[in-house]
């Protein structure tokens, strides 16, 4: 397997596990939307400083989840390049550089 097969091979996998498991965050949210207020004109269902609060509470775990799921595809993509590489010591190398990279991050 070339470089430029192992590097389609590797791009294939990663929007795979991006697509899958974006799926699997998205539909464990609740309905609700990042932002909790209703925003409309009736005093009542005006935004508020806790809604404020509650949606920046939800878009850092929202990123917090994405971030997650990258890294998680960061590793096994690293592990796949480790495994492919067959004994070349540079892709070896490189490979460990991913997966420190993910685990670090």
């Amino acid at each position: 397997m070339n470089l430029t097969k192992k590097s389609i091979f590797l791009t294939l996998l990663f929007s795979a596990f991006v697509f899958c498991f974006t799926q699997v965050v998205f539909a464990a949210k609740d309905t609700e939307g990042l932002v909790p207020c209703a925003g409309d004109s009736v005093f009542e269902n005006r935004c508020t400083l806790c809604d404020l609060i509650v949606g920046i509470s939800n878009i850092i775990n929202w990123g917090r989840n994405i971030l997650v799921v990258v890294a998680i595809v960061a590793i096994v993509a690293g592990a796949i390049m480790y495994i492919i590489s067959a004994g070349n010591s540079g892709m070896m190398e490189s490979a460990k550089t991913v997966i420190k990279q993910a685990l670090w991050g």
